[in-house]
Order: C-alpha cells, then sequence, then structure tokens
C-alpha cells in the first residue's frame, strides 16, 4: 500500500514537472519566434544617423520610476533625468506594481539587454514586435507580457507628454554629437581596415535618462544601434567603443580557439572577481578587453599609459599585451578580420601574478 502510493506521489510529481516544462518551453518559443507586426523604418540617408526613440526613453523612465538609482558622475543625474524622475514621482502609478518584476529582470541581466529588447519593438504605445530575430543573450520567455506592461505604463504615466517636453533637451544633444559621430565612426571603420560596412547603418541615440557615460552598442536586426548616456563634455571615445562591439564580438567569438582552453580558464578566473557584473564569462571579457585595446591605439600616444593603467585599475589586464600587439598590425596592411587569431594569441603567454 504505501509502495503504491509512493509510486503515485512520483507520477503525479513528474506530471507537474513535464507540465512546467512544456510551459516554460511554450512561452519560450511564443516570445523568441512572436511574430513580427509593427513596421521597421527603412534606412535613408547617410551611415550614421542621431536620433531621439521614444521607445528607450520609455523603458528608461520605467526603470527610473522603479529606483534605477546607477549614476557614474558625482554631481548627480543629467536634469532631464532628474526632471523626468520628478514627474514620475508625483503621479499615481498602479501600473508600476505589473512592472516591477520585469525592471527587476533588467538589472539583473543587465540594462544592456533590455535596451536591446525595446529596440526590438515598434512604436509606442503598443510596443509590437519589429525585428524577428533575437538580439538578446538570455532567456526570451523573461520578457513574456513585458509589452503589454511597458505599453500600460507608458498611458498610466502620460510618457507622450513628457517626451514631448523634454524634446529641445534631445535636439541640443543631437546637435552637440552632429558634426562628431561620422567621422568617429569612420576612424574606427578605416584601423579595422573594413572593405564594407559590416550593417546596414548606425543609428546614435543619446540615452539622457540613463547614468553618465554610459553606453551599449546592440545590433538590432541589420542596424547597428549606439546607446549613450549623458557626458558633460562630448564622449566621442564611447561612440566608437560600441560601434565596435557588433564588428569585433563576431570575429572575436569565431577565434575564441585562438587562446588555449586551459590559458583561457586561467585567465578568466583571475578576472571574473575583478571585472564588472557585465562581463560575467569569458567571450564577454575577451570582446570588451579587444574593444579596449583598439580605443587605446586610437588615442594619442601621450595619453596611452594613462589609459593602459586605467584599464588595468578596472580589471582588465589582458588590454596591455593586446594593445601591443596592435602595433604589429598597424606596420602591416592585414584587415583585423583575418588578424585577429593572432592578435588573440599573444593571450596565451599572459601570466596574471
Amino acid at each position: 500500500m504505501q509502495r503504491k502510493r509512493m509510486v503515485r506521489l512520483l507520477r503525479l510529481a513528474f506530471a507537474l514537472l513535464t507540465s512546467a516544462a512544456l510551459l516554460l518551453a511554450a512561452a519560450e518559443l511564443a516570445v523568441r519566434f512572436e511574430p513580427v507586426t509593427a513596421p521597421t523604418p527603412p534606412m535613408t540617408g547617410a551611415y550614421v544617423q542621431l536620433a531621439a526613440d521614444e521607445r528607450l526613453f520609455t523603458l528608461f523612465a520605467a526603470l527610473n520610476a522603479a529606483g534605477y538609482d546607477e549614476e557614474n558622475n558625482e554631481q548627480g543625474f543629467s536634469a532631464v533625468r532628474q526632471q523626468v524622475r520628478d514627474e514620475l514621482a508625483g503621479k499615481s502609478l498602479p501600473s508600476l506594481r505589473r512592472l516591477r518584476p520585469y525592471l527587476a529582470m533588467c538589472r539583473f541581466i543587465h540594462v544592456s539587454q533590455c535596451a536591446t529588447w525595446v529596440l526590438q519593438r515598434g512604436s509606442a504605445p503598443d510596443f509590437a514586435r519589429a525585428v524577428d530575430d533575437w538580439a538578446i543573450q538570455a532567456p526570451a520567455l523573461l520578457f513574456f507580457g513585458f509589452d503589454r506592461a511597458l505599453a500600460a505604463f507608458y498611458q498610466e504615466a502620460e510618457i507622450a507628454a513628457l517626451w514631448q517636453a523634454q524634446q529641445p533637451a534631445y535636439a541640443a544633444e543631437i546637435e552637440r554629437y552632429r558634426p562628431l559621430v561620422e567621422p568617429a565612426v569612420a576612424e574606427v571603420f578605416a584601423y579595422l581596415r573594413l572593405t564594407e560596412p559590416p550593417t546596414a547603418g548606425v543609428i546614435v541615440l543619446p540615452n539622457l535618462l540613463d547614468a553618465y557615460w554610459r553606453g551599449y552598442g546592440p545590433q538590432v536586426g541589420t542596424l547597428s544601434y549606439v546607446v549613450m548616456g549623458p557626458a558633460i563634455e562630448p564622449n566621442v571615445g564611447l561612440i566608437q567603443h560600441e560601434a565596435m562591439h557588433p564588428i569585433l564580438n563576431p570575429l572575436v567569438d569565431v577565434h575564441l580557439d585562438a587562446v588555449k582552453r586551459s590559458q583561457a580558464d586561467r585567465l578568466f578566473a583571475a578576472l571574473e572577481p575583478q571585472v564588472g557584473a557585465g562581463y560575467q564569462n569569458w567571450p564577454a571579457i575577451l570582446h570588451e578587453s579587444v574593444i579596449r585595446a583598439v580605443e587605446v591605439r586610437l588615442a594619442d600616444p601621450a595619453e596611452r599609459e594613462r589609459l593602459l593603467r586605467q584599464e588595468e585599475a578596472q580589471g582588465f589586464l589582458l588590454v596591455r599585451p593586446l594593445a601591443a600587439q596592435l602595433a604589429e598590425y598597424e606596420a602591416g596592411g592585414e584587415p583585423m578580420a583575418t588578424y585577429l587569431p593572432k592578435l588573440l594569441a599573444v593571450l596565451n603567454e599572459v601570466t596574471t601574478n
């Protein structure tokens, strides 16, 4: 009798676990392969463009309303961010209760992933799917229902009016960067010796609701985006840094085996505790290290040693040997796409003691 009862309980537990797994799998597929129902405006005009984005504004307004307080500037938030936070603090926003789990998820997996997600969506107030690929390094099921929760917040918080009120500030930021963005991206492309543009275009999006000097560089569909937070002086280096991610990340991924597995494991174990929370796997550390090394080489030679010490203080100990190896790259004529295995191979000789 006891044995039969135990068997029935085990069968029930198995059935429940199977059902739960099927439901999770169904949610994953439903979100990852959600039909595209919103149009994507064609990229026309210059290859590098500046724009203000209401989708991004809505996401970061919600994050700020829910307690996103990260800031790098000792003087505090940007004027726009503080104004929007004050406006939202004075509103009754029941929709935030529904939205908070998603916003907590954004902060856990990294805010950049949710910025990528919102750039896959169509315009407000619906935020319908506009790009069919899944460019996010997180399970799709985590985003199930996020669009509807964000749409409810958009209406309740009167984001359209807030967005309209901040248009002069965004227009001023765009004008501040207008003469700088195209030469900055062109310098990167020239350094990497690209034979053709890697995407259909680069769209630079000021994000005045984020922390100072914070940036993200996702590729969404056929477009590269540079999402840049406020800066006291125009932050051309951030534009170049983020513009390199869609170019160099895939190249690094193809050549991960240029660093021996045992050496990669040793380096990751040493570096992972020192770098930020956004770099918690070996490819992410390698992507960032290669890009930072290129940034050092693009800088004024008089500034390079200071920049290298700054990178080392932040835990990016691979930047120095990579930057040194880039001197050989510069002396030759090989494009980065074919030189990269030689660049990465130098890390086999690195020790972190």
